[in-house]
């Protein structure tokens, strides 16, 4: 699934919306305007939970289910990538992505069966560093297993409920900055938060990513 939002101080003179997940993108000079088409197309007025339930609610119940789901959050500088993940505060009703996962999880009647472990780590300048370790420690090594790549050393905390994941989420993103210049930080820095749903009664598991990458 690929959607585009548009935030309220975002240029619309070139942007068209055209059809119901059609965008037109007026480049001028005679050229022909380029078409895009998406699963979704998302205004200004839209809530943090049109957000969620448009883009991310099914891969949560998916997570449930013991199946993978990736979220990527890619856009410029200024065009609110971390407030769409982050929202205003740590409710679900002002907040963003992550808050509204975290309650849709903990609500999940499959939660009491479940362990929920979250890692999050910041990718920057080709090295890779540990939001969960208060030191912002650098991870080395990292390997291939047999269907995915493991960073070993990566802290993982087990959470308890939604505000406990929130509570962390926070503690990670307080860390992210640690060391580097702002302007590197915004136009080179990946950030990257893991949540796993480990059954404990058929040993399904589960793992949904959400990453917020610049352009």
């Amino acid at each position: 699934m690929v959607s585009i939002t548009f935030s309220p101080d975002e240029p619309r003179a070139s942007i068209k919306v055209t059809h119901l997940n059609r965008v037109c993108i007026e480049t001028g000079r005679s050229h022909k305007p380029h078409i895009l088409d998406f699963d979704s197309v998302l205004n200004e007025d839209v809530t943090p939970i049109d957000v969620y339930e448009s883009t991310t609610k099914s891969l949560v119940e998916d997570l449930m289910q013991g199946y993978n789901g990736c979220l990527i959050v890619y856009g410029s500088s200024g065009s609110r990538k971390a407030h769409t993940i982050q929202g205003n505060s740590g409710s679900t009703r002002h907040g963003g992505i992550i808050s509204c996962a975290a309650e849709d999880i903990f609500s999940s009647p499959k939660a009491s069966q479940c362990r929920i472990r979250v890692s999050f780590y910041q990718i920057f300048n080709e090295k890779i560093y540990d939001l969960l370790d208060p030191k912002r420690s650098e991870i080395i090594w990292f390997r291939e297993a047999e269907d995915a790549v493991c960073l070993d050393g990566l802290t993982e905390v087990e959470v308890s409920s939604a505000q406990h994941l929130l509570q962390v989420h926070h503690n990670g993103s307080a860390l992210r900055q640690k060391g580097i210049p702002k302007r590197d930080f915004l136009n080179c820095s990946h950030m990257v938060f893991n949540i796993v749903v480990l059954s404990s009664t058929t040993q399904a598991q589960g793992k949904c990513s959400l990453n917020k990458l610049p352009k």
